[in-house]
């Protein structure tokens, strides 16, 4: 039976947000600074910039936005947006996200001008395979927990999702293109499982924390990849939060498009090495489909739920426009996308960087691997310049590698035909690349994608800049987090703020339900004219 049993005649109330993990490089002149020392000082400047309230008995705060802030595993920064009541919100909270961070690290280099924060929304490290990914993560809330039959729909949807939701990334897996649309496809082991930072990453997570009273169900999706798009956002969230919707009340809409990957995980891996979206993926049912294809037929199912939808929200009409927009282009090849969404965008940077050397895809796709294996060896000199010359280059590496080192780059040469006349050519063209990827993903000033737009040269937007810095400071208007931002503005941060409650006072103020916008006591006050908070209950 659907969720809740009553069909789309009752109205399903959509909450989402995200948790953004952020990668820091810090730098004292030129020497690595002290990780621990450096995100102290990084939620420091977020501290400063902002009105905070310490989340109990953590080092977690919250901000005036509602949304919160704090050191995650891996030493990370992450940035949760609070609950959004449509995608474009999401967008505009999750970018403001990249404000407050951006912001936090100039301060710190205001303080000490010799201490220059990197701030890289990102999931991997480029050009390297280091086997470590950091995070994106999708919260939407359900009225239930997820059926199996949900849980099918929406695997093979996020699978092939990726040909609008990568962030794209260098990759040696991506054999001959040397180039993925997604960061986090390659480490993602299984369909569904509650591992959220070890080896056995799902496609469909099956952990629930709710944060939230009655029956909701949070689910919590770990297989996305962080974007700075914002139409990128708007989709990889917006189909997603629809699907759930029409797949837990009418999931017969798409069943009847028999879009059940037979192979899911391999699916996503196939997706992410098809640039072209040429590939076909095998169906559970027999018969194999364009990733495109499996994407147009769910876009006919949430058309046809859309249609039966009373008063459906504004949101999910446009999500439809743009999805229709987005897979229409991905026909005509990723030229067609190269302005709006990131792996696309990157990936024609990339290109104009290896054309301007004379180099192709295929050719850096056997160069690759050899400049990752250096840049492992020589790690302590990264900047290291060979000669120009094949034999001169030959031997320098010989001198500097050790015996088995130079052996396996000696076989890697001979097996891939490669002319060691183009060896420091090659590295040197793989440290650009590398060093673009990082520049496109980095927030604050300067960086390479607010360049690019502020040029005229993208057109993704969906919200301008001053919108984006209201909500730096201001929550939601329609989710529990109007009430969180409200109470941290008014009580200067002295409050201790979760998810689901806030404490003032030694009393608390319990906030069960994701959609609720206000509280009677407070606007009691507000229509009284207080300042002060009195106790609340």
């Amino acid at each position: 039976m659907p969720c809740g049993g009553k069909g789309v005649g009752n109205r399903v109330a959509l909450v989402m947000g995200t948790e953004t993990e952020y990668a820091v490089c810090p730098v004292y002149g030129q020497a690595p600074a002290a990780s621990a020392g450096v995100l102290e000082a990084l939620m420091n400047g977020v501290r400063r910039q902002n009105v905070v309230a310490p989340a109990e008995a953590t080092a977690d705060f919250f901000l005036s936005s509602g949304g919160r802030c704090y050191v995650d595993t891996g030493s990370h920064v992450e940035y949760a947006t609070p609950e959004c009541a449509s995608p474009l919100d999401l967008v505009r909270w999750e970018k403001a996200g990249e404000i407050i961070l951006g912001a936090a690290a100039d301060s710190v280099a205001a303080g000490d001008p010799n201490l220059q924060l990197l701030i890289v929304k990102n999931n991997v490290v480029p050009g390297l395979s280091t086997g470590v990914t950091w995070g994106c993560h999708e919260n939407y809330m359900l009225e239930c927990q997820p059926t199996e039959l949900t849980r099918q729909l929406m695997v093979s949807h996020l699978a092939t999702r990726t040909i609008y939701s990568g962030a794209g990334r260098l990759s040696c897996a991506a054999q001959p293109a040397g180039y993925e649309l997604s960061q986090r496809a390659g480490f993602i082991t299984t369909e569904a499982g509650s591992d959220t930072t070890g080896g056995e990453r799902a496609i469909f997570n099956t952990r629930n924390e709710p944060l939230a009273g009655g029956d909701r169900y949070r689910a919590h999706l770990i297989c996305g990849d962080s974007l700075r798009s914002h139409l990128g956002i708007f989709l990889k969230i917006g189909t997603t939060a629809l699907l759930f919707a029409v797949a837990t009340r009418r999931p017969d809409l798409i069943a009847r498009h028999k879009v059940v990957l037979k192979h899911p995980v391999a699916a996503l891996r196939t997706v992410s090495s098809d640039l072209a979206g040429s590939c076909t993926l095998q169906l559970a049912s027999g018969g194999v489909r364009l990733a495109r294809t499996i994407q147009e037929n769910y876009l006919r199912a949430a058309e046809k739920f859309v249609e039966a939808y009373p008063n459906p929200p504004a949101w999910m009409a446009q999500v439809l426009e743009c999805w229709r927009m987005v897979l229409d282009r991905h026909r005509h090849g990723p030229e067609a996308l190269d302005t709006c969404l990131d792996s696309y965008i990157k990936h024609s940077l990339l290109t104009q960087i290896l054309e301007a050397d004379e180099f192709s895809w295929p050719e850096l796709a056997a160069w690759a691997p050899l400049a990752e294996d250096l840049a492992r060896e020589l790690q302590h000199a990264p900047e290291l310049a060979l000669p120009e010359g094949g034999s001169q280059a030959c031997r320098e590496l010989e001198i500097l590698l050790p015996p088995a080192s130079f052996a396996r780059v000696q076989a890697h040469m001979r097996i891939h035909n490669l002319p060691w006349a183009k060896l420091s050519r090659a590295l040197s063209l793989y440290r650009d690349l590398v060093a673009t990827d990082i520049a496109y993903h980095a927030v604050g000033k300067g960086n390479l994608f607010d360049e690019l737009d502020r040029a005229g040269l993208l057109e993704h937007r969906l919200l301008s800049d001053q919108e984006l810095q209201h909500a730096v400071t201001h929550p939601p208007s329609d989710t529990r987090a109007a009430i969180r931002g409200e109470l941290i503005r008014r009580t200067e941060g002295r409050c201790y703020v979760y998810w689901s409650c806030v404490k003032t006072d030694g009393l608390q103020i319990d906030l069960p339900d994701p959609t609720q916008s206000s509280h009677p006591e407070l606007w009691r006050q507000e229509r009284e004219g207080q300042t002060v908070l009195p106790a609340l209950g």
